[in-house]
């Protein structure tokens, strides 16, 4: 028994999971025609498409562009729209059949849009350099069409000697342009012949029609194409009847001439072979066969086609007509068959035919039986290798990766055959006991895992793995489908943080609500208490002046209490204003420094004082908010004074080469823990806990002094070390236009 390919098994396996998908699909195919379905070309190539390609086991679209009537591509919009939704409302096309320039053009335009990784087969392109260059688009190949002058141009000469001068009739048609190409190179091979160009594409029907009756019956005409004019569209009867009614010249076609057509002669082509030909190549393609093995080709039609009566009307020698031309109306070549002989060969091609199709019959119903197998284990192969999520097929045993789809490569930074043979640990990071457990739970039942696994960037993912068992050629096989849970891990984590960041801000509001009553509360009592004694009619002057001291002081700390609440609640509200004026910087240090003296000698400290000034010119102003960078500057000496009982405190500013002032409060206080620095400028949080604080206050002073610098657009920083002391630092930009020295 042969041995059953391992995708193939596994595909089976996923058949029996969800069977509608195991319906095979038909080949998916496109077909655009330069040209509308009343054009020649279109009639004579159809039955080699469904020769090829029978409707019965195919689906085929046909698109047709009309270029010749709409040359400027009108309707190439509309085109594009109906193939683009039938590819989106069905599955995508399997191959593309171009025939002619502009349909190949319009492939060639819109590959990337409505055709990525889509095989496309051209024909009949007479653009032989652009047709040609495809052999370096790996999804392109086909057939140019070469139009073979080099044996019509000679045909020209042979019958018509002493003539030499030609009238090139041709239009601005993209196959015109194409042919006017080859034609201008191959008539410099001929040096005796003589040309003009006449685009019709230039003239009305009545200017074209009066254009041929001035051409001189002793020239000779050579028809490329007159399909386009410049207010009307011929068709191919009427371009005939136009040129034979119009002109005495004898006319010749670079094509085919058909009957009737006027046309002495032309290029024997089959667009029927040529279909055929293409169709065969995007066979092959659908077979395995790959593009980049197909190289374009030019099909040579050898044949030159002549119409015996044109010749005899026009006087020419019948005996100068090549041996290897299609004579059309030939008398001497016309096949006589008598009735016996015509019974007899028709029982013989009755017979053959009876042959040929129970062969044929046979031969489809093995290749039919054949197809669908392999159209079976090709989509089921899909399934496995596009599927998005991330599908591993492990040895159980070795514990080797024997096959990995292509998600699971993109996901693992790994190629495809790189993966395949890497072994379950380099991806797994858990101890070989641990996998040995998660083979042995799989191969029991269904399972499903949480596991980190090593990218190839060094990257560990957080991943869920649902496992099972399969058998394949009596080998035991692990199927792991594996998602990306790195996101969700996060997410969660994020959650728990969040939680406890809102817990511990509910704990640090409800500690500074506490702190807040008994700050608020300290205050009023004092002046309640000093207020009632006030009462009392015999108190001495200097008694009576200390008390009303202690409701004052007591006043003032509840109003900065009080204002502190108030600017926290416009800076959460945003709806703190900035008015910015000049200020006169040297002046605003000065009365700081007279302010904190003052409380120095009100507190009883031996604290030295000390004052630099970047810019020693009193003039010195800047444009900013003098009563927010004075609040600032308090804010961060009163925190000064609180915590330094001896030493000294230095305050000032110094002016940066980048335009922005620096400003400084240092003093030899206890210093701050690094651990409690980043916690300083949040609000409700002091370097002390509430309830073993010594230094009293309520928490939100440099809160506020750090929203106040970046409302200045600064900002502000702390270096200190404990009992080293503490050093604040603040920045406020301000341009050069707005300096005054």
């Amino acid at each position: 028994m042969r041995n059953i390919p391992t995708y193939f098994i596994l595909n089976c396996l996923l058949f029996t999971v969800s069977y509608a998908l195991g319906q095979v699909s038909s080949t998916k195919i496109l077909v655009i025609y330069s040209y509308d379905a009343t054009f020649h070309i279109y009639q004579k190539s159809e039955k080699a498409l469904y020769d090829v390609f029978p409707q019965s086991d195919n689906i085929i679209d046909i698109e047709f562009l009309d270029s010749k009537r709409y040359p400027n591509r009108q309707l190439n919009t509309s085109t594009y729209e109906r193939i683009r939704i039938k590819q989106k409302e069905h599955r995508n096309y399997d191959i593309v059949i171009a025939c002619n320039d502009n349909a190949f053009e319009f492939c060639l335009e819109h590959q990337a849009t409505l055709f990525p990784e889509i095989p496309i087969v051209f024909w009949g392109v007479n653009d032989l350099e652009k047709a040609f260059e495809q052999d370096q688009n790996e999804w392109v190949t086909g057939i140019a069409e070469n139009i073979s002058l080099e044996k019509t141009l000679p045909l020209i000469q042979k019958l018509h000697p002493g003539r030499n001068n030609l009238q090139v009739i041709t239009d601005s048609t993209t196959t015109a342009i194409a042919d006017l190409k080859v034609f201008e190179k191959t008539i410099s091979l001929f040096p005796n012949l003589n040309y003009e160009i006449l685009n019709v594409s230039n003239y009305t029907r009545e200017e074209y029609r009066r254009k041929i009756q001035q051409i001189p019956s002793n020239q000779i005409i050579f028809l490329l194409a007159s399909y386009r004019l410049k207010d009307d569209y011929l068709s191919f009867d009427q371009i005939a009847k136009m040129l034979s009614t119009n002109s005495n010249s004898p006319i010749y076609y670079a094509y085919d001439i058909g009957d009737g057509g006027g046309y002495i002669a032309g290029t024997a082509i089959s667009y029927y072979e040529q279909m055929y030909s293409a169709c065969l190549i995007a066979k092959q393609i659908l077979s395995g066969t790959t593009l980049q093995s197909i190289r374009v080709r030019s099909d040579v039609s050898s044949n030159s086609i002549i119409d015996y009566n044109l010749v005899k009307k026009f006087h020419l020698n019948p005996e100068l007509i090549p041996e290897s031309a299609i004579v059309l109306n030939d008398p001497n070549r016309k096949i006589e068959i008598s009735k016996p002989e015509f019974y007899e060969i028709s029982s013989i091609v009755a017979g053959v035919f009876v042959v040929l199709s129970l062969a044929i019959f046979f031969i489809n119903l093995k290749r039919k039986k054949e197809k669908r197998y392999r159209v079976f284990a090709e989509n089921y192969l899909n399934i496995f290798n596009e599927n998005h999520s991330m599908m591993l097929l492990i040895d159980t045993k070795s514990q080797v990766i024997k096959n990995a789809n292509k998600a699971a490569a993109k996901f693992y930074g790994y190629s495809q055959p790189q993966l395949k043979g890497l072994h379950f640990s380099e991806l797994c990071q858990l101890p070989q006991i641990d996998l040995d457990a998660f083979f042995t739970q799989s191969e029991k039942q269904n399972s499903h895992f949480e596991q980190k696994h090593l990218l190839k960037n060094g990257q560990l993912k957080d991943v869920e793995i649902h496992s099972g068992k399969i058998n394949i050629d009596k080998s035991i096989y692990i199927y792991a489908i594996v998602h990306d849970i790195s996101k969700r891990i996060k997410a969660e984590q994020e959650l728990i943080d969040a939680k406890r960041r809102a817990e511990e801000s509910d704990r640090l509001k409800s500690s500074f609500l506490a702190n807040m009553s008994h700050e608020i509360r300290t205050p009023m009592n004092s002046i309640l208490g000093f207020s009632s004694l006030l009462e009392v009619d015999d108190i001495e002057l200097s008694t009576r002046k200390e008390y009303i001291r202690h409701i004052n002081n007591s006043g003032e700390h509840l109003l900065t209490l009080i204002n502190d609440i108030i600017d926290l609640s416009k800076i959460e509200a945003n709806q703190l204003k900035i008015y910015k004026t000049n200020c006169k910087i040297n002046f605003l240090m000065d009365d700081l420094q007279i302010m904190i003296k003052r409380q120095l000698e009100r507190a009883g400290k031996d604290v030295q004082m000390k004052l630099s000034k970047g810019i020693k010119n009193n003039s010195f102003n800047i444009k900013t908010d003098e009563v927010r960078l004075k609040q600032i500057l308090i804010n961060l000496l009163s925190n000064a004074i609180k915590f330094t009982e001896s030493g000294d405190i230095e305050f000032g500013y110094k002016y940066r080469e980048d335009s922005v002032l620096q400003f400084f409060v240092k003093d030899s206080g206890i210093g701050i823990h690094p651990d409690k620095q980043k916690d300083i400028f949040s609000a409700f949080k002091q370097v002390e806990e509430y309830s073993s604080r010594t230094y009293g206050g309520n928490g939100l002073g440099l809160s506020i002094t750090k929203s106040l610098v970046e409302k200045l657009g600064g900002h502000i920083w702390v270096m200190s070390e404990p009992g080293q002391g503490s050093r604040f630092y603040f920045t406020i930009p301000a341009e050069n236009n707005q300096l005054e020295l």
